[in-house]
């Protein structure tokens, strides 16, 4: 997966020498999977970067229906081109009918908001901003209803598997969280 996407959040020396990972996707995955089944879903992406890519590319293989958005018309193109899935500019957002919504952009995490609130009508949202309090997308998603995933719940689940690639042994549930959320406290302080 992290070849197909293009990305990687994890490197590891092994006897075969370097070999790379991506977290983010298989992470996310899991952590919508908890909530709904992606299969037979539609799934609106925000970005064309790493996290974005990976994100498609594992909804993909869940069996979702993926598009990308993105500010840049030429970079979401390209990077849908290549991921197999559909994209469509930011501005067509608004309009979109979709049940999985993912921001893998860093909009959002200066308050500023991704969707007007009416046009959140989706099953659920995943906003990989990580900051306290709940970016604005987080907040209005889980006011109106619908399943959130908050950046930080990304950043612990990928933080597990990349712990698991690294020492093969299996992290306690919620550890990487309560650690996620003491250092992101510390850094807002």
């Amino acid at each position: 997966p992290a070849g197909e996407a293009g990305a990687v959040n994890t490197v590891l020396l092994g006897r075969e020498g370097w070999r790379g990972f991506n977290t983010d996707g298989p992470a996310a995955r899991e952590l919508i999977r908890q909530r709904l089944d992606p299969r037979g879903t539609r799934a609106a992406i925000v970005g064309a970067g790493g996290t974005a890519r990976a994100i498609a590319v594992a909804l993909r293989a869940s069996g979702a229906e993926v598009t990308l958005f993105g500010r840049t018309d030429s970079r979401t193109r390209e990077a849908a081109s290549s991921l197999g899935v559909a994209s469509r500019p930011l501005e067509r957002l608004g309009r979109a009918d979709w049940e999985i919504l993912v921001n893998a952009t860093p909009l959002g995490g200066e308050g500023e908001s991704l969707l007007e609130p009416d046009r959140l009508r989706g099953r659920l949202v995943l906003d990989a901003v990580y900051r306290v309090p709940p970016t604005p997308l987080a907040a209005e998603a889980q006011r109106r209803g619908l399943e959130v995933i908050d950046g930080m719940a990304l950043l612990a689940g990928q933080a597990e598997l990349q712990f698991e690639r690294m020492t093969g042994c299996r992290v306690e549930p919620g550890l990487m969280a309560a650690a996620g959320m003491q250092w992101l406290s510390g850094r807002s302080a």
